[in-house]
């Protein structure tokens, strides 16, 4: 299994980046505020009100509910919910986009706020 890294490491890391992506014209941070700033969740291309396919495939890796998912440019999904729905706990959503993260955030917020003890929720941007 490989090496948890702290939140700080990845924080020092991507705050020392002059730009995320080099060569690249257009700043992808400003490009993803501006997409949910924009835009409802829904209306995005990429929407699914269920992601099937990822949640088949966590199911399907024997991760246990008590072991942390870590949602990796999570943007809008709605796969946190589905996830804090079948009773994973240790749920971490990571995303550029501020405006992503709190639509992430709303939609979660029932979960979080009806089982605190039970839930150990991260949610975090750069």
């Amino acid at each position: 299994m490989g090496r948890a890294i702290p939140f700080k490491e990845i924080d020092q890391y991507l705050s020392g980046l002059s730009h995320p992506v080099p060569g690249c014209l257009i700043d992808p941070k400003i490009h993803w505020e501006e997409i949910y700033s924009e835009k409802a969740p829904t209306e995005a291309s990429w929407y699914q009100e269920r992601p099937a396919l990822s949640f088949r495939l966590i199911e399907e890796s024997g991760v246990g509910k008590d072991q942390w998912i870590i949602d990796v440019g999570a943007g809008a999904s709605t796969l946190t919910d589905h996830l804090l729905s079948a009773g994973f706990k240790n749920i971490t959503v990571l995303d550029i986009s501020a405006a992503a993260m709190q639509s992430v955030i709303d939609q979660a917020a029932f979960f979080i706020r009806s089982s605190p003890s039970k839930m150990s929720t991260r949610i975090k941007t750069w």
